[in-house]
């Protein structure tokens, strides 16, 4: 049950899946428009926000998991559409074909080749990674759930669409069943804290599941994982 608001946490990345990490990285930096990262298997696309690659082969479509697309935001209105047209031309498939959403933007959908759907958009307050979007059975208690654990602005995008804000990035939700998003093209996203130990005792003593403690993953960043509602994956980390 919720609590209140957590102090608001920085949303720092997105983990999706394909067989050959830099291939699929330099797809997004060659199409998309993403900048190169520190390493082969992740492209910026914000301030701080990654796209990080896992090398898996085979797995499910993000529609079939709770993490059912990320929006990626373009320059212009006319960029979308010549998005939409360039990543159909480079494997991607188009979901749904480009169109305006009254009083929201111009956005289509596509699945990149490695099965993660991508939502190309022109919001003029957004540049790069928009937002995430769930497909869970109960969005309203999903949404007081993050609020409690992870803070966040509740309110909603363009005066339509409930959710969510971290900073730049939109948390949304549709009402739908779905798989848990761990093993599909995306595989879970991922909150960034100052110290990872003191909110690791506070989110354990409001009865949040840990399928990973933490633990150091190099010499600059602590991991570790929670479930969230509907089986959502979510890394929590700290970078030093």
């Amino acid at each position: 049950m919720a609590t209140g608001a957590s102090e608001t946490l920085t949303f720092d990345h997105v983990h999706l899946s394909a067989p050959d990490q830099a291939k699929a990285a330099a797809w997004y930096v060659q199409h998309l428009d993403a900048m190169p990262g520190v390493s082969p298997e992740r492209v910026l696309v914000g301030d701080r926000l990654w796209l990080i690659f896992y090398q898996t082969a085979g797995t499910p479509p993000s529609r079939l998991g709770a993490i059912d697309s990320i929006g990626l935001s373009v320059p212009d209105d006319n960029a979308v559409d010549a998005v939409i047209r360039r990543l159909e031309h480079a494997g991607a498939r188009v979901r749904t074909p480009t169109r305006d959403l009254p009083g929201l933007y111009r956005a289509g959908t596509v699945e990149d080749p490695w099965g993660a759907s991508l939502t190309i958009l022109h919001d003029p307050d957004v540049r790069g990674l928009h937002h995430v979007h769930l497909r869970i059975p109960d969005p309203e208690s999903a949404f007081a759930w993050y609020l409690e654990m992870f803070g966040g602005a509740r309110g909603r995008l363009k005066g339509q669409l409930d959710g969510l804000q971290y900073g730049g990035v939109w948390l949304l939700a549709d009402r739908g069943e779905s798989k848990p998003s761990a093993g599909h093209a995306i595989d879970h996203i991922a909150w960034r804290t100052p110290q990872l130990d003191t909110k690791v005792v506070e989110l354990k003593s409001k009865g949040v599941a840990f399928t990973m403690e933490p633990r150091q993953f190099n010499g600059t960043v602590r991991i570790s994982f929670v479930e969230g509602p509907a089986g959502t994956r979510i890394e929590l980390l700290q970078r030093a």
